[in-house]
């Protein structure tokens, strides 16, 4: 392959400006926006086992919380699409290095071995103490993890079923090959319309257009599809974030906006968190009734108007964070670099792996215990934190092991990094 990608070549033919990607400094500011989502992401998961209602997490804690519903609804409308951006943003970057074929076998070996093995190895200590919970499973677990493996559907006889075997907090590793397999096509097929998309966003987003578009079609989306199809709400935000992440990846103008408003964000997106609390307890009431009533399949006027008004305010908040993300990273942690940026780099991906079994598993035994609330979150929280780096040293320093958790095989512990300047940014998960 050239220094120059297809694509880039495409655009330079096209007269759109672009960084030089090969020749860039590595790009810290999104490897820490990376490093922060995923943290933020493994704070919200424990904060979800004691939060109250359903829940995404399989073990709850039989002493919820109800007030936590607020803080979390601080990050919960934008913490996944931060690092679907993030990921078309890096997936961009290692596409201009090689061949759509090459892109798709590295991102394939990075991503579909650790989705596999977390399906069949990590997940189903998960899946035993959702089974305990709330079907009063009472085998062990060896005998309840031959049944999974068989995809055993009468595990969960007495209580809500699901199937089995399942991805759960690892459907964001499947998403992200998915789309990564659906952009290397149309790299190889469509290189073209990628350029004219690229070109078609930096004139959207240039003015006022770099609040407007993104915050109407989140809020359209939300309006139309989260209520009664939330799978295609979920693909209606998300692939759009990651196609996004890989158009603007490369374009110093969209960048520098988003820093330039970086302010105005911060003010327009704690006003919308505001008004988006103030909506809910007008309509739904207090906190621990939130999440029975939005569930609920009544939909009275109140649900109406909190829909209608609540769609438009989140969709505003949702894209305002983000703005206040990236510009933030962009004007102060673009060329940070140290030891701790570069283990966290490496080491996120493991942390995410473990990290919601790890919660799971210790939030169930822990419950049993009875011990005060503040000492129970607190152990919960240092458990989850220590095995996240056990996790990372034990599976760094075991070649075996090292796929397993998406980590590059050739990589020796204690070998001195490469350059910055040859690494665009690293790939991300």
């Amino acid at each position: 392959m050239s220094r120059v990608s297809t694509l880039d070549w495409l655009m330079h033919c096209e007269g759109i400006r672009v960084n030089n990607v090969q020749g860039a400094i590595r790009r810290t500011d999104l490897d820490w926006v990376r490093i922060g989502a995923f943290l933020i992401l493994i704070l919200y998961h424990v904060g979800v086992v004691y939060a109250p209602g359903p829940n995404a997490v399989g073990s709850f804690s039989p002493r919820p919380l109800p007030w936590l519903v607020v803080p979390m609804t601080l990050v919960n409308p934008w913490r996944l699409l931060v690092l679907f951006v993030v990921s078309g943003a890096a997936t961009r970057f290692m596409s201009d290095k090689m061949s759509p074929r090459a892109l798709l076998r590295s991102r394939s070996a990075r991503l579909l071995i650790p989705f596999i093995f977390g399906v069949w190895v990590v997940v189903p200590p998960q899946c035993f103490v959702q089974a305990v919970e709330r079907c009063g499973y009472s085998d062990d677990y060896l005998q309840f993890w031959q049944g999974y493996l068989v995809a055993d559907q009468h595990l969960c006889t007495n209580g809500p079923h699901f199937v089995v075997p399942t991805p759960n907090h690892l459907w964001f590793v499947g998403y992200l090959w998915v789309l990564t397999a659906l952009l290397a096509l149309m790299l190889a097929i469509a290189p073209h319309l990628l350029v004219k998309l690229q070109r078609w966003i930096d004139l959207a987003l240039a003015g006022r257009g770099l609040f407007i578009w993104p915050a109407c079609w989140l809020a359209l989306a939300y309006a139309v599809l989260q209520r009664g199809f939330p799978f295609w709400y979920g693909f209606a935000i998300y692939v759009p974030a990651f196609l996004f992440g890989f158009l603007v990846a490369t374009s110093n103008s969209v960048w520098q906006r988003f820093a330039g408003v970086r302010w105005q964000a911060l003010a327009g997106a704690a006003f919308s968190y505001c008004a988006l609390i103030g909506l809910a307890l007008a309509v739904l009431g207090t906190p621990s009734t939130w999440a029975a009533k939005v569930t609920s399949s009544s939909f009275s006027a109140a649900h109406l108007v909190l829909h209608t008004l609540g769609s438009a305010v989140y969709g505003i908040n949702q894209w305002l964070w983000m703005a206040v993300v990236f510009g933030f990273a962009y004007q102060h942690l673009r060329g940070r670099d140290g030891p701790i940026r570069r283990y966290l780099t490496d080491a996120i991906f493991p942390f995410y792996i473990i990290h919601q079994t790890t919660i799971e598993v210790v939030a169930h035994y822990l419950s049993e215990e009875r011990l005060a609330l503040g000492l129970e979150a607190t152990l919960l929280i240092c458990v989850t934190v220590v095995s996240c780096f056990a996790t990372y040293e034990i599976a760094r320093r075991f070649r075996p092991l090292r796929p397993l958790f998406g980590l590059k095989g050739t990589d020796v512990p204690g070998l001195p990094l490469a350059p910055l300047s040859s690494v665009a940014f690293t790939d991300t998960h």
